[in-house]
């Protein structure tokens, strides 16, 4: 039995905390090097506006690398004027955090909009995704023909599309977004380091060569192929299988897996797909121009208006949310450095509705993100001929899994599959390690480059190094490099090298590896920890926690408050165990690793426990559509619907013209059984004449016509889809 909540209970604590000039309303997002936050800007007397700030992280604000990308992000979305692009205002320091000033897009990114209609097992209809992507690549041709100040052109590379990266408003709009990778075309030394998400690169950047446009217009073609087939396109069983098959395997059309696409979908899907990048469409404008020619042939009346409503019907809670937070954020009388219990908030005035499971108790933010499972998998593809020549790859630890590397690797080279095999070595050995760095969950991987010997003839060879767990430390030649794994290291080509790579808790590795210009040398390393060390190692984790009187326990023992908490001595790669609670509360529970000997910093948020009732809707006939306050949020049967107590609901069951009103108040932990027996409108009878007689028969009323089955309403031959 599924229980659905019509209510905020998981989302009600907001933030309402001084930042600068601006009030910091609630975290949006959270990345490797940044986080974002909704905030308000209020100006003189009565000018407020909504904004998003993005701000690096601390642990990178004084990375010098970091800190210019950052920038580079900044100055680059400063010159955007375009719709379907999001707009950089203003680039500060704020409380001497580096800050960038954003256009706010109320709505879900790609990647979520996907999630809810898995949720639901709904198919992505067709005309909302090639509207999506027409949109999107519109976005995109602005970015790669935008001009500096100066009037120079400066042809613009995103390299990180993907469902991430592509906003979806909830008024139909659609944004291209994140911008930190993006680099111009013409530095070609930039263009050619790895960088973004894999399963989504084109294989020219897979294989780090020099990129142009048509480089997102492949990654465009990835997420269009996936949006309609609703599959991954090269995902397979493990990662060495997917770069097979991006380099080998034949791209299948999304109508072998969707039936109902006309031929049209296709040809445009594959030439976006198109391994030569002379075979794709010359620019996104031009696959923008041939999405709208299919839309219009398919007769669709899709517009941003139309998805603006398909998105508030299936986003209906989180658009209610919002607009709570945000009263209730303009209803406070100070900023203050305590956060808002939304619980108190009269929700009869908002748009407070839909039905959806409620969400954790807690809101968490946490020190160091956690893989959930999610790898990283690498796209591209083109003949194995086009791949650079084999590198060399060396196991530092002779285990079951680097032994059955090396000797697949072996039977590949006697095989016309070798060099696609061992061109993936790399990508495979990268994404392997960013699946698990820290803050780094679905973002885009960056390697740098060190430079630590050059050659005579000017033509480095380079050195590749990963490990499992990342952070060691290498040295080179017996000398510090001061880098850490992953990395990429210049040497000289044909000279061996002696590489170490040395982490705490872990014991030391070393070998010897000669690189040359055409074999760089990969070395992947499975670090095993010292159990003379591991035994010592211990962790150290600081809570920080709101209502302050709440009482933390960790793995059973309770830590007197209040906040913030630090526990120390915990030891390392076991799971802990994390409590919070308060009567009047919902209590917050959760596991946690520590990974190293840094002190992990998480906050929680209690959110006050509301008294519900549960209502189950039965109807005759069955399937008729639920619609509470005015918003669906289910058909019947629906059993378990949780409502918040000893508030008024309005309750409209329909059906076919058939319907049914009540009105509703639940008494907390009360269960209340609705049957209902749909009936039709009846229809408005005029009023008999008036008659001068003092006498009247009696008049029989006029009969109730029978229900009977209505024409069904003439369809266009293509509707936007539910």
């Amino acid at each position: 039995m599924d229980s659905c909540a019509l209510d905020l209970r998981g989302k009600l604590v907001i933030f309402n905390k001084p930042f600068g000039r601006y009030r910091l309303v609630k975290k949006l997002a959270m990345g490797g090097m940044a986080e974002v936050f909704l905030a308000l800007r209020s100006g003189p007397r009565t000018f407020d506006k909504l904004v998003a700030i993005k701000c690096i992280l601390p642990h990178v604000n004084g990375d010098a690398a970091h800190v210019s990308m950052f920038y580079n992000e900044a100055r680059i979305g400063g010159l955007f004027r375009h719709a379907n692009l999001i707009s950089v205002h203003d680039a500060e320091e704020v409380e001497s955090r580096h800050s960038l000033i954003m256009e706010y897009v109320a709505g879900q990114t790609l990647e979520e909009v996907v999630a809810r209609l898995e949720q639901g097992k709904e198919q992505f209809p067709l005309d909302v995704a090639l509207f999506i992507i027409a949109e999107a690549a519109r976005g995109l041709a602005h970015a790669h023909s935008v001009r500096d100040l100066d009037g120079s052109r400066l042809d613009l590379v995103h390299r990180d599309i993907s469902p991430q990266n592509l906003m979806v408003a909830h008024d139909g709009r659609v944004k291209v977004f994140d911008f930190g990778l993006a680099v111009a075309a013409a530095n070609d030394s930039e263009t050619r380091e790895l960088a973004g998400k894999t399963a989504y690169m084109s294989p020219e950047q897979v294989r780090g060569r020099a990129l142009d446009n048509r480089s997102d217009l492949f990654s465009l073609g990835i997420v269009l192929h996936e949006l309609l087939t609703g599959r991954r396109l090269f995902q397979r069983e493990n990662q060495m299988a997917t770069i097979v098959a991006v380099t080998e395997e034949q791209i299948p059309r999304p109508s072998t897996t969707r039936s109902d696409l006309p031929p049209l979908v296709d040809e445009v899907v594959m030439k976006c797909l198109a391994r030569p990048t002379d075979d794709r469409f010359d620019d996104c404008e031009a696959l923008a121009d041939a999405l709208d020619a299919i839309l219009v042939e398919l007769n669709s009346d899709v517009n941003g208006e139309k998805l603006g409503d398909w998105m508030q019907r299936r986003f209906a809670n989180e658009i209610g949310e919002l607009e709570a937070v945000i009263q209730k954020v303009l209803q406070a009388p100070e900023r203050s450095e305590a956060t808002i219990d939304l619980s108190t908030f009269d929700a009869r005035v908002t748009r407070t509705t839909a039905a959806v499971p409620a969400l954790p108790a807690a809101a968490v933010t946490r020190g160091i993100a956690r893989e959930e499972g999610k790898g990283l998998e690498s796209l591209g593809g083109a003949a194995a001929a086009d791949l650079p020549p084999p590198p060399r790859v060396e196991s530092l630890i002779p285990s079951e899994a680097s032994a059955a590397l090396l000797d697949q690797l072996q039977k590949a080279r006697r095989t016309s599959r070798l060099l696609a095999i061992l061109a993936g070595v790399l990508a495979l050995s990268v994404a392997l390690i960013f699946a698990v760095l820290p803050f780094l969950k679905d973002d885009p991987i960056v390697l740098t480059n060190t430079v630590t010997n050059s050659s005579a003839s000017g033509t480095p060879a380079f050195i590749v190094l990963t490990s499992e767990p990342p952070g060691a430390a290498i040295s080179l030649n017996g000398q510090d490099t001061g880098r850490v794994t992953p990395a990429q290291l210049q040497a000289i080509p044909g000279q061996e090298a002696s590489v170490a790579l040395a982490a705490e808790g872990f014991l030391p590795v070393s070998l010897s590896v000669t690189p040359t210009v055409d074999a760089p040398a990969v070395v992947a390393a499975n670090l095993q920890r010292d159990p003379n060390a591991a035994a010592n190692l211990s962790g150290s984790i600081r809570v920080t926690f709101e209502p302050i009187d709440a009482v933390l326990s960790v793995d059973g023992t309770v830590y007197p408050g209040p906040p913030p908490i630090q526990v120390d001595g915990l030891s390392l790669f076991e799971e802990h165990q994390l409590r919070i609670e308060k009567l009047g509360f919902e209590t917050a529970t959760d596991s946690f690793t520590l990974e190293n000997a840094d002190t992990m910093n998480v906050q929680f948020a209690l959110v006050a426990a509301q008294e519900v009732g549960v209502v189950n809707i039965r109807s005759n006939p069955v399937g008729a559509e639920i619609v509470i306050n005015g918003e669906i949020v289910g058909v019947t049967p629906l059993e378990g619907l949780q409502l918040v107590a000893d508030q008024e609901y309005q309750i409209v069951l329909q059906k076919d013209g058939a319907r049914w009103r009540t009105r509703l108040t639940l008494d907390p932990d009360s269960v209340q059984n609705i049957d209902a027996t749909l009936q039709r409108d009846r229809p408005v009878t005029p009023a008999a004449p008036r008659t001068e007689t003092n006498t009247a028969a009696p008049v029989d009323p006029p009969p109730t016509p029978e229900p009977s089955a209505e024409e069904p309403a003439r369809q266009p031959s293509y509707q936007l889809l539910d």
